[in-house]
């Protein structure tokens, strides 16, 4: 866990490097400037360059939560659980459609009695279920 702490520290320090630089200088690395001589790009060229590295930051993200992170399954929202346990939008629907209609999960085994859901790849990150 203090793996994935630091490494998503380091990820929203980039991101944080990267958005004032676009914001102080209008100027996004890699990106053409729109005249010759012009040391400023476009607003859409910059918004554009600008959502594609937030994209790649938040793709790993996403990859350090679903492999190294942990899900409060009794309060997590369905995307949350989708992310970090892998599982389809509509399994994390139901658990937590049975959550809400069942109370909280007492353990893992719990969980598991949701029915429909893909129990497979819920076994497959038991470790980052958390209660």
């Amino acid at each position: 866990m203090l793996v994935f702490k630091r490494v998503l520290e380091i990820l929203l320090g980039k991101l944080g490097e990267l958005i004032e630089h676009v914001i102080e200088s209008g100027v996004a690395d890699g990106v053409e400037p729109h005249r010759r001589g012009s040391d400023r790009c476009e607003p859409n060229l910059i918004k554009s360059h600008f959502f594609s590295e937030v994209t790649k930051y938040l793709f790993h993200f996403g990859y350090l939560r679903r492999h190294y992170g942990k899900v409060y399954i009794n309060a997590a929202a369905p995307d949350e659980i989708t992310t970090s346990l892998g599982l389809s939008t509509k399994d994390a629907d139901a658990i937590a459609a049975y959550r809400k209609a069942n109370g909280s999960f007492a353990d893992f085994e719990a969980v598991k009695k949701v029915p429909g859901i893909d129990v497979k790849t819920l076994e497959e990150h038991k470790e980052a279920v958390a209660f």
